[in-house]
């Protein structure tokens, strides 16, 4: 098991937006087509950097909008519509990394986002 501190989860630099002209098409066109979904797959955890691939903050410009679920080999989680608490309880839940989810819940209750 991997023994990870508050410290060696990231912060990532981003800034959500929803701007159709910024946002992929593919991304958007699946959002906005009846029936559709934008959903986000990725790895919970990045074998190269041995690091969780969940963040615990998202600060600065990046070129994404509210994704109807996030996928990983752990799980999947729908977040579409749910209150922001909620979406972080059940991605910490169901996709992060399980050496991860310790981490990731406590600094989501310092920051109050569960």
């Amino acid at each position: 098991m991997r023994r990870l501190t508050l410290e060696q989860l990231p912060t990532i630099l981003v800034r959500l937006s929803s701007d159709p002209r910024i946002v992929a098409p593919e991304n958007f066109g699946a959002l906005v087509s009846p029936g559709g979904h934008a959903d986000t797959a990725l790895p919970s955890w990045h074998p190269r950097a041995d690091i969780s691939t969940m963040v615990v903050q998202v600060e600065g410009p990046v070129t994404s909008f509210q994704h109807s679920a996030v996928v990983t080999e752990q799980g999947m989680t729908l977040v579409f519509g749910n209150i922001q608490n909620e979406q972080t309880h059940q991605i910490i839940e169901n996709c992060a990394h399980p050496d991860a989810r310790p981490l990731l819940g406590q600094a989501a209750k310092l920051m109050g986002r569960v």
